[in-house]
């Protein structure tokens, strides 16, 4: 077995050595339901934040499996340090609302920056109570500031918040991959791709 010289320290050297992307023309401030928002840039101490999250997601068995993430060190250099990575927040408590990540699309063949893979994760004490829609909402905006021309999205199949997120964006359902992930207290899920292409009226090219 070939030894691996991506250990911890490692991992953990490379990206406290590295700039992470910062959205331009952020933060911003949202009105949502009589709350003010904060849509900013997070910053790289803030990559527990989002660990956390996504660990708390896939204990309750809400999007993300168990199998996602095994380490900090993995979600830091595929979200943090490759992805425009912001934060959600409530403005005069600091509460954490949701990440928006955007990055571009491994499968695309389109061109740099053309191509985006998005996620939109909630607080899971949040979920239910329309934040998802005002985040949405945030990342049309991201998503024209970055310039991208097209959105792929994957959702699990039981994941009725997204899909009906999808619906209202008019999105289109492009494949299934079967038994995908494992979640917790349901089982093997399927994940449904989706792909978005956005009005070229509204999109700032990307050189």
């Amino acid at each position: 077995m070939l030894e691996s010289h991506f250990t911890p320290e490692r991992l953990f050297k490379e990206y406290t050595s590295i700039d992470i992307p910062q959205i331009p023309g952020l933060p911003k401030t949202f009105l949502e339901n009589g709350t003010k928002l904060v849509l900013r840039n997070a910053r790289k101490d803030e990559d527990y934040r989002l660990y956390e999250m996504l660990v708390e997601a896939a204990e309750k068995g809400e999007g993300f499996s168990v199998h996602e993430y095994p380490s900090i060190d993995s979600m830091r250099l595929e979200m943090f340090a490759n992805s425009y990575t912001a934060l959600v927040e409530e403005e005069t408590t600091n509460l954490l609302i949701g990440f928006l990540i955007f990055h571009n699309a491994a499968m695309s063949r389109r061109g740099k920056g053309k191509v985006c893979d998005e996620t939109v994760i909630v607080s899971t004490e949040l979920r239910g109570k329309g934040f998802g829609s005002s985040l949405n909402s945030m990342a049309r905006l991201v998503r024209t500031v970055l310039g991208y021309e097209i959105v792929l999205r994957e959702a699990f199949h039981n994941n009725t918040r997204m899909l009906k997120l999808w619906k209202h964006d008019a999105v289109s359902v492009c494949g299934v991959l079967p038994r995908s992930a494992f979640q917790k207290g349901v089982g093997w899920v399927d994940l449904v791709l989706s792909v978005l292409e956005l009005d070229k009226r509204h999109v700032t090219a990307a050189e």
